[in-house]
């Protein structure tokens, strides 16, 4: 047994009750050799790593971003012919965050993922895209539907969709318009996993919506419903 191997082995109970892929593990012990798990990435990665759809709130940014990123790259294949995973992000810096962790973690399982938002002029990701066939998609709904609108980029095939700071993405009209429209090109049946640091009523009731199934819900301050009327339809 290699020490990598050894050092795989060791940190084997850290991982109890979560599927994940050797290379995935690797990866994660090299960037995290220390990292002990939080209460939210106990309750929500056996639930995100087996693609059931979650929503999530949390104050512990870092941990979110695990969640994220072991969730998706434990589903996803590098025998993919198309996008499998699609990560929204409300602002560029979450989305290029997002988008390093990403590639940071998937460095051992040839997994392309790449970032899309507005840092750089859409010509470059028009370019990119011909090139490189992602599996993996961060970036800012903005710049995803100006490439959707460019038919340069399809989500037709989504298993996984997460969206990120999902109360601001919902609050803000033009966004939510945007988001609105990438789910409804993307598959029914697929996990959705929603992540804030505080959903508020409407944004829990809307984001509902957005799932096939009743999703797994963690909360650390606990959850309310009350006054979550909403006016969206979403048919997706």
């Amino acid at each position: 047994m290699t020490p990598q191997q050894m050092k795989i082995e060791e940190n084997n109970v850290l991982f109890e009750g979560v599927t994940i892929p050797i290379e995935l593990k690797r990866a994660f012990i090299e960037q995290y050799p220390k990292h002990v798990f939080s209460e939210v990435e106990r309750q929500c990665l056996p639930k995100g790593t087996s693609a059931s759809s979650i929503m999530c709130e949390s104050n512990e940014n870092d941990a979110l971003e695990l969640v994220i990123g072991l969730s998706v790259l434990s589903q996803v294949t590098p025998n993919a012919t198309s996008p499998v995973a699609l990560i929204l992000c409300s602002s560029r810096p979450a989305a290029i965050r997002i988008g390093q962790l990403c590639k940071d973690l998937s460095k051992y399982q040839s997994i392309n993922c790449v970032t899309l938002c507005a840092t750089v002029p859409v010509q470059a990701h028009v370019k990119l895209l011909q090139n490189v066939m992602p599996h993996v998609i961060v970036g800012t709904p903005g710049r995803v539907i100006q490439l959707l609108g460019k038919k340069k980029l399809s989500v037709a095939n989504i298993k996984h969709f997460v969206l990120i700071d999902a109360d601001r993405c919902i609050e803000w009209l033009e966004m939510r318009r945007d988001v609105q429209q990438i789910l409804l090109q993307t598959p029914k049946k697929k996990q959705v996993m929603i992540f804030d640091s505080k959903l508020s009523p409407k944004t829990r009731q809307v984001c509902k919506k957005f799932a096939p199934e009743e999703p797994f819900q963690y909360s650390d301050f606990g959850i309310s419903e009350k006054g979550a009327e909403d006016d969206i339809d979403i048919e997706n």
